[in-house]
């Protein structure tokens, strides 16, 4: 039995059609189907594991997820022949679409880690504000009645920029206490207002990207909180409390060369 080989590849996922990006048993995941995919692709033994750089949660899209997974070496086509990583795309690309596309993938050293060289991620959250919804942006913004205050929505994202214990925006983690601080570095919080042009012809779209320095946990949830408080600051009602998943994108993210110290 030959060894394995690590490889990075680079997504771009609608999450509208799936219950989140982790695996789980009877529901549609981003990572279930690339599991299967692969599987057959790669002819795994068994399901591969995938190591994403920044979980998803129900419906919300990504344009640079990253994950790594370790494949059987050599990477062998059913007539023996190796699968180079174009190959290894357009094959995916061919079970996992339209939905999910693999923009890149490659073989990477045994050491790099999706999840724990991520130094950073970066959300964008639209929110449409129009007097009807737009049916082409109906999985992609949420979409409110209410006229917002640019101005007060850009200074209440300031107040999150720096070191703070995030933990009124997130779930209970599994075998902590709601006691316990979750604090996380945010290194950019905006509102802008997008020119309509810029998506489809709509109606005004006000957008905030973040950027977080580490912290999956915060991001996945915070990502979706967030925008129902800056809402509410520009004089929209509050809700419903979180806002909808389908508004929030993954758009980017750093990866360091090394793993860093601090999950060593």
């Amino acid at each position: 039995m030959g060894g394995t080989a690590r490889w990075r590849l680079d997504l771009s996922y609608r999450g509208t059609a799936f219950h989140g990006f982790a695996k789980q048993p009877g529901q549609r995941t981003v990572a279930g189907d690339l599991a299967d995919a692969l599987e057959n692709s790669a002819r795994c033994e068994a399901s591969p594991l995938i190591v994403c750089a920044g979980r998803t949660d129900t419906g919300v899209h990504a344009t640079a997820q990253v994950i790594h997974v370790d494949l059987p070496d050599p990477l062998l086509s059913t007539r023996g022949e190796d699968i180079a990583p174009e190959s290894l795309r357009h094959s995916l690309n061919r079970q996992v679409g339209p939905d999910i596309s693999v923009t890149q993938a490659r073989r990477v050293s045994n050491d790099f880690d999706a999840r724990h060289n991520a130094t950073w991620r970066r959300y964008r959250y639209l929110i449409l504000e129009s007097p009807a919804p737009h049916p082409l942006l109906s999985d992609l913004s949420w979409h409110v009645l209410d006229s917002l205050d640019l101005r007060a929505m850009h200074q209440a994202a300031g107040s999150v920029i720096g070191n703070h214990d995030f933990r009124c925006f997130c779930r209970k983690v599994a075998g902590t206490s709601s006691a316990e601080p979750i604090v996380r570095t945010v290194t950019e919080a905006q509102v802008n207002e997008v020119p309509a042009s810029e998506f489809l012809r709509s109606p005004t779209d006000d957008y905030w990207p973040l950027r977080s320095k580490r912290g999956r946990s915060v991001t996945r949830w915070f990502a979706r909180l967030l925008p129902n408080s800056l809402k509410l600051a520009g004089g929209a009602r509050m809700l419903p409390i979180s806002s909808p998943s389908f508004g929030a994108i993954l758009e980017n993210m750093r990866l360091s060369q090394h793993r860093p110290k601090a999950f060593a």
